[in-house]
């Protein structure tokens, strides 16, 4: 069976890294794992991105304009009431390079889990442009609502409320091949469900691979 790049995709605190690392500890073959907030924390310096966890906090300067930042709410930028997460020139391309890793390993024939969020749709297109001759498997990391929130806040290092606004944007033009709902089941029974489904020789796309 080929191997193949699996995209672990949805809003902050649907259990994506939790469900990710325990999948690499029971994957039958190594699993090489890439995440977002990883992957920027160990490129860019800090004055790159906005680990901010109140609005307060959110700066306006132009070399984290060029990194991951928030957009302040109620704004000409962004009209919706809750902050929302936009990237510029350093982010992309360090998030285009976390892409190409992710090739380089699928390529050695290696597994690979990417624990992320399409951001944009600039990064939606990279990634589903850049993955195009690999084996991928995309799947859809969902909560329930009330969960989300109050996972948000005991986690304690998100902006309140972003959910809300990745929720309604992310999955916009992707096909999913598998659909978890982590509202009532553990991160091993998410990882068991992703293991039991990437195993299959017909998952994924192209599945001919």
């Amino acid at each position: 069976m080929s191997n193949a790049i699996i995209l672990l995709h949805g809003t902050s605190s649907t259990g994506k890294t939790s469900t990710a690392r325990t999948l690499q500890n029971i994957y039958p073959t190594p699993l090489i794992y890439l995440s977002l907030d990883t992957w920027i924390r160990q490129c860019l310096s800090p004055r790159f991105y906005e680990p901010a966890t109140k609005l307060e906090d959110v700066k306006q300067d132009l070399e984290v304009k060029q990194g991951t930042h928030f957009l302040l709410p109620n704004t000409p930028e962004n009209p919706l009431p809750w902050p929302m997460v936009s990237s510029g020139k350093v982010a992309n391309d360090a998030i285009e390079m976390m892409y190409q890793s992710a090739i380089n390993f699928y390529e050695k024939g290696y597994w690979v889990v990417l624990d992320h969020v399409l951001l944009t749709p600039k990064w939606r297109d990279l990634f589903l442009s850049m993955t195009k001759d690999c084996r991928r498997i995309l799947v859809k990391m969902t909560c329930e609502k009330n969960l989300l929130a109050e996972r948000e806040k005991a986690r304690g290092d998100r902006m309140p409320n972003v959910y809300l606004a990745l929720l309604n944007t992310i999955h916009q033009d992707i096909d999913y091949d598998l659909t978890v709902d982590t509202s009532h089941i553990t991160p091993l029974q998410a990882a068991q469900e992703i293991m039991d489904f990437s195993l299959k020789p017909s998952a994924g796309t192209p599945s001919s691979l």
